[in-house]
């Protein structure tokens, strides 16, 4: 059981976590705990002109001057490391300053194009998602093709985050951003940081792989930087309305409706050994009452090394990151509950209430927050900055508000009151710079691509995205978030031939997924 609740932790940790992050964020914004003090400074929609004019007033200060100072990275010396000096706020170049950690993978040739990677999130990191991807040789097709370079947007704590300017207590792991920071690491910062970065590495263009809310930032950064761009893929695409109230309902809908697919595959044994009986209905009022069950009386597990908790939570983070991947892990995530369904029943015969709450309190929480929510100040800075961040769960939007007993991942009613709240409060302490809406001159330099059945970033929203850039956008067939150097090998291959000389398949094109 041990080695499938890690591969569920470790999959939360990657590329993904916007549904749950984003919902804990938003929670925690209506709650008050990540208001800012009002600035006497207003807020101000950053778009192309005023972008150049800040690059251009920080160059000067600097002199041009841009050191990274690339040395092997400790955890991985086949990378290197650097640190990008920018402006903590890019509208006082004479202000104080921040860095902002850089990863780099080159290939032995000298003049090889860069292919920057972005990470999801709102809240993950480039150095962890590039060492992931091109690690131990892995990709050798792409890593001989480019200069691999990621970094970690402001505010995120990642392989190389102990430079950062955050408020770190003890350690790194435990570091959020500061309330000086977080003021200053909207999307549209972190696109001028990109726009510094180009220059730094000497690129009179760059191409980008976004994934998840990557995609917001590159498709951002191209609409201020457009001729900077040679071509870029965005794989899960996030727009900016799937970050508001109404975006995080349909968000939800989307992830029950996953949840219908596998309970529908499960009770038919598609899976193997299933813990349900009868249809989708019935099969997920069993898996409610499991996961209330493991709520008022959770397991204890030894692993030898660690003891951890499996309570209702987490049932929720292991069918959250099943669905974030394809549909060749479902038999495991149904495996896994039959064990849990079995060692539940097992522990209310023995009635023992080993696992009750101060048990809780001893043995630590089922997850490591740090692996699973954003800081709530970061996610201020990021979402309030977005053109859709106040769209309401509004009817007449598209979405009619749900709650009820009935559903798994649909909020409750109190949870959507909260969003709501939430949304609200980005009236008040504003980001100082705000998101410009998306757009583009040339659609051609772009390439969009969405599994169809991916609950994170519903297809819709790549359609979005695409209609946005005038791009190509290209389906993926099968479940799960994200496929380009992951499930799809089609997906990979056309995305690596348009990065490459802006080679597009045919109209009509859609591609396979991982096979069940």
């Amino acid at each position: 059981m041990e080695q499938l609740r890690r591969r569920w932790r470790n999959a939360l940790k990657t590329r993904g976590r916007l549904f749950l992050a984003s919902i804990m964020a938003l929670v925690l914004l209506s709650s008050g705990c990540a208001a800012h003090e009002p600035s006497d400074a207003p807020a101000e929609v950053i778009d192309a002109a005023r972008a150049q004019s800040l690059i251009s007033a920080w160059e000067e200060q600097v002199d041009g001057a841009a050191e990274l100072g690339w040395t092997p990275c400790p955890d991985a010396p086949e990378f290197d490391c650097g640190r990008l000096e920018v402006p903590l706020n890019w509208s006082d170049p004479v202000g104080d300053t921040t860095r902002i950690a850089v990863r780099k993978l080159s290939p032995a040739s000298d003049n090889a194009p860069v292919l920057l990677i972005l990470p999801g999130g709102p809240g993950q990191s480039g150095t962890e998602l590039l060492t992931d991807l091109f690690d131990a040789g892995a990709h050798p097709e792409v890593a001989e093709q480019y200069t691999l370079i990621s970094l970690d947007p402001r505010g995120v704590t990642g392989l190389q985050a102990a430079d950062l300017p955050l408020d770190c207590p003890t350690q790194a792991q435990e570091c959020a951003p500061s309330e000086a920071l977080s003021r200053f690491a909207s999307t549209t910062d972190v696109a001028l940081d990109i726009e510094h970065l180009r220059g730094a590495v000497n690129a009179d263009q760059i191409r980008i792989l976004g994934y998840s809310y990557g995609t917001y930032t590159g498709a951002l950064y191209g609409t201020l930087f457009t001729d900077h761009v040679a071509y870029a893929v965005f794989d899960g695409a996030a727009v900016a309305i799937g970050f508001s109230p109404l975006g995080y309902e349909r968000q939800a809908i989307a992830f029950e409706d996953a949840l219908d697919r596998f309970l529908g595959a499960c009770v038919v044994g598609e899976l193997g050994s299933c813990p349900f009986t009868g249809d989708v209905a019935e099969a997920k009022a069993q898996l409610l009452q499991l996961r209330a069950l493991l709520a008022q009386q959770p397991l204890l597990e030894d692993s030898g090394d660690t003891d951890g908790v499996i309570d209702g939570d987490t049932v929720t983070q292991h069918l959250l990151a099943t669905f974030y991947g394809p549909r060749s892990g479902w038999a495991g995530t149904a495996g896994w509950l039959l064990e849990v369904q079995s060692a539940s029943a097992e522990a209310q015969l023995r009635d023992t209430g080993q696992a009750g709450e101060s048990d809780r309190e001893e043995q630590g929480e089922s997850h490591d927050a740090d692996e699973l929510s954003v800081p709530a100040r970061l996610s201020h800075a990021v979402i309030c900055a977005m053109p859709d961040a106040a769209s309401s769960q509004d009817p007449e939007a598209g979405v009619e508000p749900l709650d009820g007993d009935d559903f798994f991942f649909v909020p409750d009613s109190a949870t959507s009151a909260d969003i709501d709240a939430a949304a609200h409060a980005c009236a008040s302490g504003l980001p100082a710079h705000l998101d410009t809406r998306i757009r583009a001159e040339d659609g051609r330099k772009y390439l969009v691509t969405s599994v169809l059945g991916d609950p994170a970033t519903p297809y819709t929203d790549a359609a979005t995205l695409a209609d946005a850039l005038g791009a190509f956008l290209l389906p993926v067939e099968g479940e799960g978030h994200t496929s380009v150097l992951g499930q799809s090998p089609c997906a990979t291959q056309i995305s690596m031939a348009f990065l490459a000389n802006g080679e597009l398949p045919a109209a009509g094109t859609t591609c396979a997924g991982s096979a069940s």
